[in-house]
């Protein structure tokens, strides 16, 4: 039996998981519905229930993901038996939003902080 690697997705920054491109392929392994209401940059749809179809060069490494873990896991291990280098993306897209959420609550949390104190600086006393 194949192996396949498992990395946590936090593992890789966020620009780190969109450039993966240039070493092999994000494969989000979640339903349509689920891809169109967010996904890494340059990932591309394949649902782990379609999986069997998978028909990709097998020259490249493939960066699996899904929700949490769980779909992922089960297709990188069928990639990984028909001979794909498959690395499995732990944590899934629930931890890379929740890491880009917060993220995003730093960059607002600062610009408020850099309201406030401009609010505090009087410049009419300049």
């Amino acid at each position: 039996m194949s192996q396949y690697k498992t990395k946590h997705i936090n593992d890789f920054t966020k620009k780190e998981l969109q450039e993966l491109g240039s070493k092999g392929q994000l494969i989000d392994v979640r339903q349509p519905e689920e891809f169109e209401l967010g996904h890494i940059k340059n990932a591309l749809l394949h649902s782990v229930e379609n999986i069997e179809t998978f028909k990709q060069s097998k020259n490249k490494t493939y960066y699996i993901y899904c929700k949490s873990g769980n779909r992922s896991r089960k297709a990188s291990q069928f990639l990984a038996q028909r001979g794909y280098d498959v690395v499995n993306l732990d944590g899934g897209y629930t931890a890379y939003e929740q890491q880009h959420h917060n993220d995003n609550l730093s960059k607002v949390k600062e610009d408020r902080e850099i309201k406030d104190n401009r609010k505090m600086f009087n410049y009419s006393n300049l």
